[in-house]
């Protein structure tokens, strides 16, 4: 038997679980690698092999996990792998490959299971990386995922009842939420409901236990007819989301012009009050941007341009330990002709003869001075 908790393990070579007797792997947190294939079991058709991923991460880079026998058939032998908060991850398709069986045969054979046969078994085959993620899933479905890491963004925990044993039942529950490993030590947010989701706050940087009872009133209405694991999950400081505002296109006017940046932040207010600043990336000539107020420490500013060409300035947020960012760019032409003539969709009046964007008498003056008159090589016979 070997038990993990944490850490790293890796084995150079192929792994036999249970070759000539009873083996037992397992595995609450930390990475185990076998760097080529893992045989459960080998050998010795009684020999019985388990595999408890309840955390963590168990994976192989080669030829993935092998249910075997010297070559005996599937029934003969008895190996298991049941996964909780943990994931399988080997190289290569075995959604629907594998030797002698595919992970979906060993899934419906008993093989692999989920939180003891209360769960689901979910295999995701990524082509670009060319590896097979194996995970469990509890049937409740629990969101935020157990074993995972949420934001404090999430205002709910929610779940998916079971069907009721008879037509008509009535499924309720109760849900223990709290920061206390022992689950019952913690309040009861839902006492005997039948709700599939409830209201929290979530706090950064804490990790927090809940289970879920549940109650079918066609069977009594005294015992539950499940008990869940405790499901746990995270959450973790995120960095304050930045929108610095629209990118702008404006023109001078008496030789500046002066725009406003109104942009937006948001945070989980963890581990504290966030400050800002602003920055100039890129400008035309040097000083030629003025940011008002001088001390760049508001979120919203004006600045000042005086140069034709390209600015680029960025807004970032500091919560104290993550920074969040984004950038404005901002285009300034000559006149308002000048800035609608840089856009893409932008198309000239046939009749502005002159380019200023706009069809006047000056145009006209100028189809007056040319009227009648012919640059051809030869203009007989081209006109009356």
């Amino acid at each position: 038997m070997i038990n993990m908790s944490d850490g790293q393990v890796t084995v150079g070579d192929h792994m036999v679980i249970g070759q000539a007797s009873t083996g037992t792997l397992n595995i609450t947190g930390g990475t185990f690698t076998v760097t080529q294939h893992i045989d459960i079991p080998w050998g010795n058709a009684q020999a019985d092999s388990y595999i408890n991923l309840d955390n963590g991460v168990f994976e192989s880079l080669n030829a993935g996990l092998r249910f075997r026998g010297q070559g005996q058939e599937v029934s003969d032998y008895s190996g298991h792998l049941d996964i909780k908060q943990g994931i399988l991850r080997v190289n290569g398709d075995w959604v629907t490959g594998g030797w002698p069986i595919n992970y979906t045969d060993a899934i419906a054979q008993g093989l692999i299971t989920a939180y003891g046969g209360e769960g689901r078994v979910e295999m995701i085959y990524d082509p670009v990386a060319n590896k097979t993620i194996v995970k469990g899933i509890h049937s409740l479905e629990p969101n935020p995922a157990d074993g995972s890491t949420a934001s404090t963004s999430i205002e709910e925990l929610s779940w998916t009842l079971p069907e009721p044993n008879l037509p008509g039942g009535i499924l309720t529950c109760d849900v223990y939420f709290g920061t206390n490993l022992d689950v019952e030590a913690n309040p009861k947010i839902v006492i005997r409901q039948a709700v599939s989701s409830v209201s929290v706050t979530l706090v950064a940087a804490t990790t927090y236990y809940w289970a879920i009872d549940v109650y079918d009133s066609s069977v009594n209405d005294t015992d539950p007819i499940v008990l869940s694991p405790v499901f746990t999950f995270g959450t973790k400081n995120i960095a304050p989301i930045v929108d610095a505002g629209e990118d702008v296109l404006t023109w001078l006017t008496d030789g500046k012009v002066d725009v406003q940046l109104n942009s937006t932040i948001s945070d989980d207010g963890t581990p504290g009050p966030y400050t800002v600043s602003w920055t100039v990336q890129n400008e035309p000539a040097v000083g030629s941007a003025t940011l008002t107020p001088l001390s760049v420490d508001q979120e919203d500013i004006t600045v000042t341009l005086t140069e034709l060409g390209q600015y680029v300035l960025r807004l970032e947020a500091n919560d104290g330990e993550l920074i969040g960012g984004d950038t404005v760019v901002i285009d300034l032409y000559s006149d308002s002709c000048e800035a609608a003539k840089s856009l893409p969709d932008y198309e000239p009046f046939p009749g502005d003869l002159n380019g200023d964007c706009i069809v006047n008498d000056l145009n006209l003056a100028i189809l007056q001075e040319d009227w009648l008159k012919c640059n051809a090589l030869d203009c007989s016979g081209l006109g009356n």
